[in-house]
């Protein structure tokens, strides 16, 4: 795929999609440049937001469900292969990426 400087990358769904809900779920995704350079975000649902939210309140966690937050959050309508490529790409290409993703340290 292409990359932010006309360079490819590579896309990890950490653990997979395979027994993720995709209209309620959320994966941490990993994208990797042919530079090297990583990005890391985690892709929510809006159904899987309600259902934190409905969890969040039961437990009582973020004061009863009150709010709920992720740093590096991206809102898909569906949790698929092509929803999170297609997300990708046109966040690369709306130069928005290096905001909606969190640059990670270099491997050695």
């Amino acid at each position: 795929m292409a990359g932010l400087d006309g360079g490819t990358y590579s896309i990890h769904v950490h653990h997979g999609l395979d027994g993720v809900d995709p209209a309620d779920g959320n994966v941490d995704v990993e994208v990797t440049f042919d530079d090297g350079s990583r990005y890391a975000a985690t892709f929510f649902t809006l159904e899987n937001l309600r259902s934190l939210f409905e969890k969040n309140k039961r437990t009582g966690e973020f004061v009863g469900g009150l709010y709920l937050w992720a740093s590096d959050m991206v809102i898909v309508r569906e949790l698929t292969e092509e929803s999170i490529a297609e997300t990708i790409a046109d966040l690369i290409k709306k130069l928005y990426f290096d905001i909606a993703f969190q640059k990670l340290e270099e491997l050695d």
